[in-house]
């Protein structure tokens, strides 16, 4: 996690994905990518990988993204987190690969959800469509409020094979336990 969903950054992630401001993804990424780096060294890049193959560590982790669903693709014109990701593998020197993950269905916007409601629409919306031969699989999602989607993501790529799931936001909403419970306003996290 990068920081809380609190000013001033909660207003650049808000223009990221409501006011379509793609040009904010890059310096998000790379501050994630710096961020991970600080907490996880063992997600070296290839360049980095040196340390790793010595303690006997060989496979390169590799990126990927929360997907969107088609419509809100079609209205946003990019998927914010796999902007955010692209610019985390580039500044860690790790593969990026969009296809690990794929959205089984659409629904309601998960701002718009209390944490239960999450859950449910949540559990097994998304599938890994190809085997992960124990890779480890770092997702990347702009904002986390109750943990649902990242929780559905990692379940559906540990099933397709993946040893480690490696969950990285931009950021967390505060208190998130103590409001799961409360009505979302349409647009927040």
């Amino acid at each position: 996690m990068l920081a809380d969903y609190a000013p001033p950054l909660d207003r650049l992630v808000h223009a990221l994905k409501f006011g379509r401001d793609a040009a904010l993804a890059p310096p998000l990424g790379r501050a994630l990518a710096r961020r991970l780096a600080a907490a996880l060294p063992e997600c070296a890049g290839s360049a980095d990988r040196a340390p790793a193959a010595a303690r006997g560590e060989t496979a390169t982790p590799v990126v990927t993204a929360i997907p969107l669903s088609i419509d809100r693709l079609a209205w946003r014109g990019f998927n914010q987190s796999l902007e955010i990701a692209r610019a985390l593998a580039r500044a860690r020197r790790l593969p990026l690969d969009h296809r690990l993950l794929a959205r089984t269905r659409s629904g309601m916007p998960a701002s718009t959800l209390h944490a239960r409601e999450r859950r449910l629409a949540l559990a097994g919306a998304f599938a890994a469509p190809q085997a992960l031969a124990a890779r480890t699989v770092i997702v990347v999602d702009d904002v986390m409020t109750t943990g649902a989607t990242l929780r559905a993501a990692a379940d559906a790529l540990r099933s397709a094979g993946a040893a480690r799931v490696i969950n990285c936001v931009v950021a967390r909403t505060a208190h998130a336990d103590a409001r799961r419970d409360r009505p979302r306003r349409p647009g927040s996290p």
